[in-house]
């Protein structure tokens, strides 16, 4: 029997250790290596499958362990009002969440999921949340400034003139007026602050994702949900987009145009619903916006320009059409315009039953909206039945109807914001934050606000 010296000994036990750190050691999963190096190295270790599992969110009720684990389910959420129990505590929520992540965890590459729930005017679905006015309300707040020496004066000098009807000088005030240059002015730091409340209730329940704000310009108040726009004017929600910044954070130095950012312990946010909704036609919900490219541009457009400058992490599209043409399908305004144009990295996620609605009647041609829907660039989809988008959409990439890449686009925005919120670092929720939404205090001006 041959003899091995203590040196070479040695030498084989650490190219041993080597070569097993190698094997264990992958990038994706390293927080020290850059975002995109992450990307690039999860995503040239994923299926067709994989990829296509990301693309899907699912409706919390379906959202079993055997699926999470089966689909490979990229995101999970709750509809309108769907909640574990009824009165359901932090502890519960949490509990939820976790049950799903840990089952996302388990799957060979352990991509966590991401769930995603409405908080449009506070933590509306939970149980002992603070609720906060809709929009329609937060648009017409005031914030009281303080009043220089001149124009303390010039205000005297108003109620002067005013009382001796001096005709001229008053007209002149009432100018200034119309300006804005006396009375107070809207209050978009108010906003920020129920979004920073709002964020840590949310995130008090385990819950990172919040499908908020709402950024649509209501033109027609017969429309049934005009109390979701802070306003007619453009301008005014603009300034109420700040609310993002409460929501996920304020982005940091030199940050990269329309990259998403989210901080810890906030939530992601979500633009919606992009775009016009607020200007169908005689207000008819989901219905046909008539209007100009420019008279787009210029009124239902600019919220969206201040969103993607605040790092908002999702867009939601919406539900209506422009001048004819479903918004879930309109690939030159999803992918020319919002990621190519305007250099949103985001991921643009579809409405509950979004491409459904595609067809008139809605699920008339299911596999004609998979196609329309996703070919128009949107990158992760809310289906009633999943396992029908799943199968659909395996079809057509695999018959070259979608192309690989367009898959890719998607895949690599959604896992973009899953990085940027660390949620490979932290996937599991915990009890840190519960007494956040047991404090009874939390919507006072000396609590959160």
């Amino acid at each position: 029997m041959g003899k091995f010296s203590i040196p070479k000994l040695g030498f084989l036990l650490l190219c041993c250790l080597a070569a097993l750190t190698e094997a264990t050691y992958v990038k994706y999963k390293d927080p020290k290596q850059p975002l995109g190096v992450r990307i690039k190295d999860l995503m040239r270790r994923m299926t067709l499958a994989e990829k296509i599992g990301q693309m899907t969110q699912i409706e919390r009720t379906v959202a079993t362990p055997d699926a999470m684990k089966n689909y490979f389910i990229g995101s999970v959420l709750s509809g309108g009002g769907s909640v574990p129990a009824q009165k359901a505590t932090p502890e519960t929520w949490i509990e939820m969440v976790n049950t799903m992540q840990k089952a996302s965890l388990s799957t060979r590459l352990g991509i966590p999921m991401i769930y995603g729930i409405d908080a449009v005017h506070g933590h509306n679905n939970v149980y002992k949340a603070t609720i906060f006015p809709h929009n329609i309300g937060l648009g017409v707040t005031r914030q009281v400034l303080y009043l220089e020496a001149k124009m303390i004066i010039e205000l005297f000098l108003y109620q002067l003139f005013k009382v001796l009807h001096f005709a001229l000088e008053l007209n002149l005030v009432d100018e200034m007026l119309s300006n804005g240059d006396f009375f107070p002015c809207r209050d978009p730091n108010l906003v920020k602050r129920i979004g920073e409340a709002t964020a840590l209730e949310v995130r008090a329940t385990g819950i990172p994702y919040v499908f908020a704000p709402c950024i649509e310009v209501c033109r027609d108040p017969r429309w049934g949900r005009c109390y979701e726009s802070y306003s007619e004017d453009h301008k005014i929600v603009q300034m109420m987009t700040e609310i993002i910044t409460g929501l996920q954070g304020g982005l940091p130095v030199h940050s990269k145009k329309g990259v998403p950012f989210v901080a810890r312990n906030k939530v992601a946010a979500c633009a919606k619903h992009y775009v016009g909704d607020g200007g169908t036609t005689k207000g008819i919900n989901e219905n046909n916006t008539v209007i100009s490219w420019n008279g787009l541009l210029g009124i239902h457009m600019p919220a969206y320009f201040n969103s993607i400058a605040k790092g908002v992490a999702t867009i939601m599209t919406s539900y209506s059409s422009w001048n004819g043409k479903k918004m879930h399908a309109n690939h030159d305004l999803v992918t020319d315009f919002l990621k190519n144009k305007l250099k949103f990295r985001g991921f643009v996620i579809s409405d509950w039953q979004g491409l459904d609605r595609i067809t008139s009647p809605p699920d008339a041609n299911y596999s004609y909206s998979v196609e329309a829907g996703v070919g128009a660039g949107i990158d992760m989809v809310s289906p009633y039945n999943f396992t029908e988008f799943i199968d659909d959409l395996t079809y057509q990439v695999k018959n070259n109807i979608i192309p690989m890449s367009r898959i890719d686009d998607a895949v690599k925005r959604i896992l973009r914001v899953k990085f940027v919120m660390g949620l490979f670092e932290n996937p599991m929720a915990d009890n840190s934050l519960v007494n956040q939404l047991l404090n009874r205090n939390i919507g006072s001006w000396q609590g959160k606000l």
